[in-house]
């Protein structure tokens, strides 16, 4: 039996289009896909989607790859849960007209299915295809600001609903979530403010109240201007780390002290250029994986995606947490 394919309709009913005329103004990435569903998953790419599943059928997925793959992009551009994407096929029209299931009283797939297609996709490294062929399409259609896209859809630079939970933070989050940390303990102890700690210490990166990416204002579509992104803040937790060592030099040592977290995120994001292929682990070692090592080889090819890409690694790595209030 062959993999169920999704095959939404590409005509447009009397409902449809009175939701596309309310979508004109906000949230228009669904208007955006409900127009463009069957050229973004035109048959090339959902052959490429049923090539990350065994040719004897075993394990194959009820739901239509595609229609799973749309899904976490909604759920990308929406922030939500895997438990909420399931019910928005039921209780949100902009859901049920972009997945073509307009008056579902049922859910179109299940949480537990949508966790396991996420995993598969991240480790044949199609979240990464999936995104690139988004961003492409609104590029040449125009009928979408593409350079947007990352921003709006959240997966092209947190990665966390589309990534998964072994992917929770890529490097430059990890980083900067641990020199922010080991700034505020430095400052409570200098009796200073964390602002005054990272302008000082001539990481002005690190003193935003808001993220750490848009401090670094960076067109995170551009494989180059991410890298140049990772390597300046590199460079600002690099003197950071020097300053805190000449005002705190009794403390530096300490197993506790707060530079700790920065050379262990720090490593983490050197360690992660420096992973072998997963792929090269699986075939060497072969014959059935557990559950945990399934999860491990999904968190490393992250890892090894980063290495060939120059840019936001996910580490497996994770900082500690300091003591200081």
């Amino acid at each position: 039996m062959g993999m169920n394919r999704w095959l939404p309709s590409t005509t447009f009913t009397r409902q449809e289009q009175c939701l596309l005329k309310r979508l004109t103004r906000t949230r228009k990435l669904f208007s955006f896909l409900r127009l463009h569903r069957s050229e973004l998953f035109d048959d090339a790419f959902q052959d490429e989607l049923e090539s990350m599943y065994r040719d004897t059928g075993a394990g194959k997925e009820a739901v239509p790859p595609a229609l799973l793959a749309m899904v976490l992009l909604l759920q990308g551009y929406q922030g939500i849960s895997d438990a909420e994407a399931v019910e928005m096929t039921v209780v949100d029209l902009r859901w049920q007209l972009v997945l073509d299931v307009l008056g579902a009283t049922e859910p179109a797939f299940s949480q537990g299915a949508l966790c396991a297609f996420r995993a598969r996709l991240i480790e044949h490294d199609m979240d990464r295809r999936l995104l690139e062929r988004t961003v492409e399409l609104a590029r040449r259609t125009k009928e979408f600001d593409w350079k947007r896209l990352p921003k709006d859809l959240r997966v092209a630079v947190d990665s966390m609903p589309l990534e998964g939970t072994g992917r929770v933070e890529d490097t430059i989050n990890l980083l900067a979530h641990a020199a922010r940390k080991a700034i505020v303990c430095v400052a409570a102890l200098l009796n200073h403010s964390p602002g005054f700690v990272a302008y000082s210490g001539r990481a002005p990166l690190l003193a935003a109240e808001h993220s750490i990416k848009r401090a670094l204002d960076t067109e995170w579509s551009d494989a180059e201007q991410k890298a140049q992104a990772l390597r300046d803040l590199v460079e600002q937790v690099d003197s950071l780390e020097r300053w805190v060592c000449k005002h705190l030099p009794d403390q530096v040592e300490q197993p506790r002290c707060p530079v700790t977290s920065l050379r262990c995120a720090r490593s983490a994001s050197k360690i992660s250029s420096r992973i072998p292929p997963v792929a090269a682990r699986v075939s060497a070692t072969g014959g059935p994986r557990s559950a945990a090592s399934r999860s491990k080889t999904v968190r490393c090819a992250t890892t090894e995606r980063a290495r060939a890409s120059g840019s936001t690694a996910t580490s497996v790595i994770s900082p500690p947490t300091s003591t200081a209030s």
